[in-house]
């Protein structure tokens, strides 16, 4: 059939409507609860591309610069960002090589027009507050995450039905039960979803950032604290 279209009326442009979505490249550290988290964000408006296991501070930023210029990301005007964790194991009074690659990561990022949504100690800090508020002066890391998240989902009335067996036997724990992409999706994501859960943990992240910022302090030393709410209010923004 041939086109109806008058020539003057023919566009040189023309190309598919979801071509032009706006778009999010994100490199998480994660290979699956982060994943899961950002893809959920997807929607007829906005596509979301997740590179996931992109390990962690400097390397993941190299990655990320790696793969942006081989599919050429940074010249289509896409969203880049890097989620990674402090994941902090060594001695608190002594500077290694990770912290101050920690510490370099944002910098590094920026000057390739990258951004980054890091969390100190760990991603389950901006998973917890959605649930309670978090002490900014004391240092909450990623076991005593687990732990808080572990005994908040103890009193769940669903989570508890469904996993009684496991807490009477003393096995139950987040990062056993609820790092697997069927759990995370079925009993944690619905609660990251919830808008007013949401909106709640983004104040929180916002009170940890300001009262470090006060600190002076570099992001090593920022503990507890997350920045993935600025990834999560741009990506609001196309919702």
């Amino acid at each position: 059939m041939e086109n109806s279209k008058k020539p003057w009326e023919l566009r040189s442009d023309d190309t598919r409507t979801e071509d032009k979505l706006p778009t999010f490249t994100i490199f998480t550290e994660d290979a699956m609860s982060e994943k899961l988290y950002f893809e959920s964000f997807q929607t007829k408006k906005l596509k979301i591309n997740v590179v996931e296991d992109q390990k962690s501070k400097m390397e993941n930023i190299f990655r990320a610069i790696k793969h942006c210029e081989k599919n050429k990301a940074f010249d289509e005007g896409i969203h880049i960002w890097c989620v990674f964790d402090r994941d902090f194991n060594g001695n608190p009074d002594e500077l290694n090589l990770d912290e101050i690659s920690f510490d370099e990561s944002p910098h590094t990022a920026k000057r390739n027009n990258i951004k980054v949504a890091w969390s100190n100690d760990c991603f389950e800090l901006w998973v917890l507050l959605h649930y309670e508020d978090v002490d900014e002066k004391e240092p909450l890391l990623r076991n005593e995450n687990y732990e808080r998240l572990t005994e908040i989902l103890k009193v769940d009335k669903k989570i508890s039905s469904d996993f009684h067996v496991n807490i009477k036997q003393g096995t139950f724990n987040y990062f056993n039960n609820f790092k697997k992409k069927k759990r995370f999706k079925n009993y944690i994501l619905p609660t990251l979803k919830d808008p007013t859960r949401r909106t709640t943990a983004i104040e929180r992240a916002e009170e940890l950032e300001k009262y470090h910022a006060t600190r002076n302090v570099v992001p090593h030393e920022m503990c507890p604290c997350t920045m993935v709410h600025h990834l999560v209010e741009e990506l609001l923004q196309y919702q």
